[in-house]
């Protein structure tokens, strides 16, 4: 166990620490994502190693995402030995944010690709010349024909065999090592027992061979775990956008000239000078200026707020107007936007209590179908030993208890992030499987429930003038304005505007051809009647 923490030593630099952990009172919370996940059966197994270490309160894995939520003592246990735990039962950790996780994901993505592609080119050749074997056993075929089409399709499938289907030989040889009945055991146990025998009577010119069941086979489990992979990058892709709402550098104040760092270097208490069009890097206070502040990305307003000298401001808030001085009060993990994201990660990561359920049957269920397995091969061998064979390795093959344990995870996963992609953020794994029971909805605050885009759907015309003219008479008026409402008035200009005049709440008044418009509130409209022209 210790040489594993060795190797991860640099995770105990308090630098380091600040950005991935969220630390209070001693205790440490984080966020890992872990490589080389397939199953319930390997989140058990991680639950239980890390749960065995003196100092680990709390623990949630979660196959389906492959993230887990640990929280424990740092002053009993370093961040490096959590890390080395988990590689040392031959799985890969990785803190979240730690390295550029989108390269990752691209990498595991193309190669499961690369994978899947390789196990449908063989698929389909071998198809191919099977069609042509079942066809001979019938109709007749000669022998050279015969053990030719078996060579090809062997050479053929043993591509598949030796990288397709790589990754269920290494999980299973994983379990094993830890003498442990894991997901993928029966699967490797089916397409090596298989492969083996084709080959051997393949080579004899004598009995049956089953290359087309095993490219199939490998290649609809791919498939299978290409779909898993796509919704888990799906669902983990809205809290890493959450994370993103951040800049990567900042321009802190030293003795009032701005210097550019890094938002990692920025720490309590220091100023920061943030430009207009630019965002607010970390939880503060406004010091010096005055602007409007777009805080819809975290608060769900469409409409921007007035922030001056005194006012709180928020990490991840978009500064619209002018610049603005900021004594930072919050910064990394203890932001309000970290905890909004850690939220969110805690819903991916739980397990609601089906999860849980589905977890401990499917471990119990690799056990009995290896015996059932053993049985029915038994059992064959007894009454007709030619059939025992093809029996062990269909029950092997139909039993396959993978997407037992994968089917309800995904299932939440997958409803949380179109949750969160629809603007609401799910903080709790169960309450997605509550809403299956729920009779009422209570909803507050109309204002999070509009998309915030407004747009003219009715224009009533009180003039001679007609609708065209009046909608493009508005547009030349709005279209300077920094107000929500503006947005909504995207006609084409009709006229050019000057002398422009704000009036906060009220509206908009300019020149148009030598005579004064106004756009806003019905009072503000009706005060500018019988005023002559300048």
């Amino acid at each position: 166990m210790n040489s594993p923490a060795l190797n991860f030593s640099f995770f105990d630099r308090p630098q380091t620490q600040r950005r991935l952990l969220h630390v209070a009172g001693g205790r440490a919370s984080t966020e890992l994502v872990i490589d080389g996940m397939h199953c319930g059966a390997c989140a058990l197994r991680i639950e239980r190693a890390l749960g065995a270490l003196g100092g680990v309160e709390r623990i949630n894995v979660n196959a389906a995402t492959r993230h887990a939520q640990v929280t424990w003592d740092l002053r009993r246990l370093p961040f490096s030995s959590i890390l080395g735990a988990i590689a040392s039962l031959g799985f890969e950790p990785r803190a979240l944010g730690a390295d550029a996780d989108r390269q990752r994901v691209t990498r595991e993505r193309r190669t499961a690709l690369k994978r899947l592609a390789v196990a449908g080119f063989a698929m389909m050749q071998v198809m191919t010349f099977a069609f042509a074997l079942y066809a001979g056993a019938r109709a007749g075929i000669e022998p050279r024909y015969e053990t030719y089409f078996r060579l090809v399709s062997m050479l053929l499938t043993l591509p598949v065999v030796l990288y397709s289907a790589v990754p269920f030989f290494a999980s299973a040889w994983r379990d094993l090592r830890m003498r442990r009945l894991g997901m993928d055991l029966p699967v490797s146990l089916a397409i090596l027992l298989a492969f083996a025998a084709s080959v051997y009577n393949t080579l004899r010119a004598a009995g049956e061979v089953y290359f087309d069941s095993v490219t199939m086979f490998v290649f609809f489990l791919l498939l299978g775990r290409m779909i898993e992979m796509q919704t888990r990058h799906r669902a983990g892709s809205v809290s890493e956008a959450l994370a993103r709402l951040l800049p990567e550098s900042a321009q802190r104040l030293r003795v009032g000239v701005p210097q550019s760092v890094a938002i990692d270097e920025l720490d309590a208490g220091d100023t920061v000078l943030v430009a207009a069009g630019a965002i607010v890097p970390a939880d503060g206070v406004i010091t010096e200026g005055e602007s409007s502040l777009d805080e819809s990305m975290l608060t769900g307003e469409a409409e921007p707020l007035r922030r001056g000298a005194g006012h709180a401001v928020t990490g991840g808030s978009l500064n619209l107007t002018q610049p603005i001085r900021v004594r930072l009060t919050a910064v990394g993990q203890h932001t309000v936007l970290s905890g909004i994201v850690r939220l969110l990660e805690r819903a991916q990561t739980e397990r609601p209590r089906l999860a849980r359920a589905s977890d401990q049957a499917a471990a119990r269920f690799i056990f009995w179908v290896l015996v059932a397995a053993a049985l029915v091969t038994a059992a064959w061998g007894w009454l007709d030993p030619p059939r025992a064979f093809p029996a062990l390795l269909a029950v092997l093959v139909v039993t396959c208890p993978c997407a037992l344990s994968l089917a309800t995870p995904a299932a939440i996963a997958a409803a949380t992030a179109r949750f969160a992609r629809l603007g609401i953020l799910v903080t709790r794994a169960d309450a997605v499987e509550a809403l299956a029971q729920a009779r009422y909805c209570l909803i507050d605050k109309t204002g999070t429930l509009t998309v915030g885009q407004p747009r003219i759907v009715h224009t009533h015309i009180l003039a001679t003038r007609i609708e065209s003219e009046c909608r493009g008479l508005a547009a030349a008026l709005e279209q300077d304005s920094e107000h929500p409402l503006a947005r909504a008035f995207d006609d084409p200009p009709t006229a050019r505007v000057t002398g422009v005049e704000v009036s906060r709440g009220q509206g908009i008044e300019g020149s148009i051809a030598g005579r004064r418009f106004r756009i806003g509130t019905l009072e503000f409209v009706r005060a500018l009647a019988g005023r002559a022209a300048p």
